[in-house]
């Protein structure tokens, strides 16, 4: 029980610095939360079902999505720095702002898609529209990101 109590209160703390730090973004990381509870319930379903649960699979998962959580973090506060930092120094690091905004947006994506590949196979129809929807988002995502590569590589070159 007392390692119960140690665990919400961790939880706890960290949910509220959060919500402090990420504020203005609330509405957009409660949906990334509410994702990440549906996909583990669904992840979980789909395992029982298939005869496949395993508590050690359980916790890879939720540690899976701390360190998605982690990600979020740095994302939004090297973004922030870097445009505190590049203001400092007369650098344009204006770009650095949607480093946070792209990861969250590539992470909700991921989380829905899974969510819907776990439902189908547990056999519930999901409308093509969302599953077609969601990997067109992907697709648009991982492009933006491989442009993003391939930029830094042509400025690591120095043909840029």
């Amino acid at each position: 029980m007392r390692l119960l109590d140690g665990y919400n209160l961790t939880v706890g703390a960290v949910l509220a610095m959060a919500a402090e730090i990420f504020h203005q973004y609330g509405a957009v990381l409660a949906t990334f939360l509410i994702f990440n509870i549906i996909d583990w319930i669904t992840g979980t379903c789909k395992a029982r079902f298939s005869g496949r649960e395993s508590s050690v699979c359980g916790l890879k998962g939720i540690c899976k999505k701390l360190g998605y959580w982690v990600l979020i973090f740095v994302a939004f506060m090297t973004g922030q720095n870097l445009m505190i930092m590049g203001d400092e120094m007369g650098v344009g690091f204006a770009a650095a702002e949607y480093i946070g905004w792209l990861t969250l947006t590539m992470l909700v994506v991921n989380e829905a898609r899974s969510i819907t590949e776990n439902l189908v196979q547990m056999g519930v129809k999901v409308p093509s529209v969302l599953i077609r929807g969601l990997a067109i988002a992907q697709k648009e995502l991982e492009d933006i990101q491989e442009d993003e590569e391939n930029n830094s590589e042509a400025i690591d070159r120095g043909s840029l």
